[in-house]
């Protein structure tokens, strides 16, 4: 790994903590009553400046242009007794109350002179918001200088409020020019880029794509269903189905779509095997074929066959054989493709990076992260969001907004911690959970792709998710949580 692409994370790690409790303060920085005097005199100087912009407005027929100005000078200063008679507000024993029917009266009469607004926009870039930026700028260094890291960027936010060309401030948030948007968060840039760049690499492989053949003989299982099967291969894969032909080319199709993005973007050579023998899907448009299949295999033990007719889809055990066989009922194309996409994952990964089911959260995210990368969206799922039936399957969270999800989740912090997610089993998985697995691993895979490698091969390597994470990045669990909540809301949903 580069050391350089790892500090990335580790750094992003380290702002997540500062952002939770602070940073410690620099020798010399200002006290706390200082930096609250400081504090003071700059909304003191705010209050100055807008009284004074808004009272030229009053002066100059802007009355109506002015009333917001004069609403935040009494916001900056409650005490301000010209700000209450010009807005209206009466004393009603402690209280102070605005006077509703003459303000009405008031607020119904427009401008006198609408073409001096103009001029007062000038006035108050020039007399009011440049000043304040500069001001709040300066107590966010005061700020960062004391430890205070939450609180100085607050007042770089309410400094780029007033001046959104401010640059130290921008820098200081961690914002990078974008030629489009102009300034954005840094990991928002970083997304965009690493996002933009795995679309291409799959719209690269889609033009690649190699048709399936279909053989001449049925398919070895036509025997138990009791009508003949095609069989189809296509590199890795082979397909048996009585699915029609459109369907059953397009699953195999995108199956070994997934395998060429997987070869693409782990560096495997194409002289290299991705599967020690042929990965096999068995797909059948009904329930009881689907069943007869199931009764029809041989060596499986009376405790799989029952879980296996209970669901709609099953990897068989391998034992002793070295290829991987897939059992699934798929009645309609759109399913098959993705379900054959879906299984072909969790076979890649289990091979490469042995990545099992027992380790729900990573078996399970990886799998919706390929799947969205390459279909899109996502309808199979190996976890309690569906019934028995692929038909049902649009019952489980809808994938397409799952950026929108995560950030929400990170934002209410009603996610579970990483932690917990690491050792959840796929009976205990939800929707939320996955949901930020899939939002962890992105942001893993594509926001710090060789920190995501390393922690795959870490994981191959032997040991759970969390000490395979602590290799990879240097840090521990609620250090890489924080930091992915971190990078999630500055992303907004992306």
């Amino acid at each position: 790994m580069r050391p350089a692409r790892r500090c990335a994370l580790v750094v992003l790690g380290v702002l997540a903590a500062v952002a939770v409790v602070g940073g410690g303060p620099a020798r010399g920085a200002p006290t706390a009553d200082a930096l609250a005097a400081q504090r003071a005199k700059v909304l003191a100087k705010d209050a100055d400046d807008l009284r004074r912009l808004a009272k030229w407005g009053d002066d100059n027929g802007l009355d109506r242009t002015a009333d917001a100005d004069w609403e935040e000078v009494l916001r900056l200063d409650p005490e301000d007794a010209v700000a209450r008679k010009r807005l209206r507000y009466l004393r009603q024993g402690k209280a102070w109350v605005r006077d509703a029917a003459s303000w009405a009266l008031v607020r119904a009469a427009p401008d006198a002179r609408p073409a001096a607004r103009a001029d007062y926009a000038a006035r108050r870039r020039a007399e009011v918001d440049l000043p304040s930026a500069a001001r709040h700028r300066d107590l966010a260094v005061a700020l960062r200088a004391a430890g205070h890291a939450a609180e100085a960027d607050a007042e770089c936010r309410l400094a780029l409020a007033r001046d959104p060309d401010d640059v130290w401030c921008r820098l200081a948030l961690g914002e990078v020019p974008d030629p489009v948007e102009g300034w954005v968060p840094a990991d928002v840039r970083r997304r965009r880029i690493a996002s933009t760049r795995v679309d291409a690499e799959v719209r690269r492989l889609r033009a690649m794509g190699v048709e399936p053949v279909r053989d001449d003989a049925p398919g070895p299982r036509s025997a138990a269903v009791g009508k003949p099967l095609a069989v189809w291969r296509l590199r890795d894969w082979v397909l048996e189905t009585d699915l029609d032909d459109d369907a059953a080319a397009a699953a195999l199709a995108t199956a070994d779509l997934g395998a060429r993005w997987f070869r693409s973007r782990f560096g495997i050579p194409a002289t290299e095997p991705l599967l020690p023998g042929e990965g096999r899907f068995v797909v059948l448009a009904a329930h009881e074929d689907y069943v007869k299949v199931v009764e029809a295999e041989p060596n499986l033990v009376p405790a799989v066959r029952t879980f296996a007719k209970s669901v709609s889809a099953v990897p068989l055990p391998r034992g002793k054989r070295k290829d991987t066989v897939v059992l699934m009922e798929r009645p309609e194309a759109v399913f098959a493709v993705d379900g054959c996409l879906h299984y072909a994952i969790h076979v890649l990964f289990r091979e490469r990076f042995g990545v099992e089911a027992e380790e729900a959260w990573l078996y399970e995210g990886l799998a919706a992260y390929v799947t969205l990368r390459v279909l899109g969206t996502q309808a199979s799922w190996c976890i309690a969001l569906e019934e028995t039936r692929a038909g049902v399957a649009e019952r489980a969270p809808h994938a397409e907004t799952w950026g929108e999800q995560a950030v929400e989740l990170a934002w209410s912090r009603r996610d579970e911690p990483l932690k917990r997610l690491l050792f959840g089993s796929l009976n205990e998985l939800d929707g939320p959970m996955l949901v930020k697995a899939w939002s962890v691993l992105r942001f893993l895979l594509e926001d710090h792709p060789d920190e995501g490698i390393a922690f795959l091969e870490a994981r191959r390597d032997g040991g759970g998710s969390e000490a395979a994470l602590r290799r990879a990045t240097g840090l521990g669990v609620d250090e890489v949580d924080a930091a992915w909540r971190l990078a999630t809301v500055a992303h907004e949903g992306e």
